[in-house]
């Protein structure tokens, strides 16, 4: 199957390019494993995720979400907290 073909069906079904889906999943499992109560390493995150880089995964999710993996986390476990109350 080409490329295209892929790209025009993601697009017909999601309403957005193959590209915003993806980040969006990206950011979506992102988020997941960055919450997950293991801890994962923000470069293990990365990893798990295919970046080639820390870097490159902090500057994806500064772009998707206004804040760093670490501010992600930091407001997650307050919000943790706050809900077991």
């Amino acid at each position: 199957m080409e490329r295209h073909t892929i790209e025009k069906a993601v697009h017909d079904v999601r309403r957005m390019s193959f590209r915003e889906h993806r980040q969006k999943e990206l950011l979506r499992k992102a988020q997941v494993l960055l919450n997950d109560k293991r801890a994962f390493s923000e470069k293990e995150v990365a990893a798990k995720l295919g970046f080639a880089s820390l870097e490159a995964f902090i500057r994806f999710i500064k772009a998707q979400t206004g804040m760093t993996p670490k501010e992600i986390r930091k407001e997650n476990s307050h919000t943790t907290l706050d809900s077991e109350s």
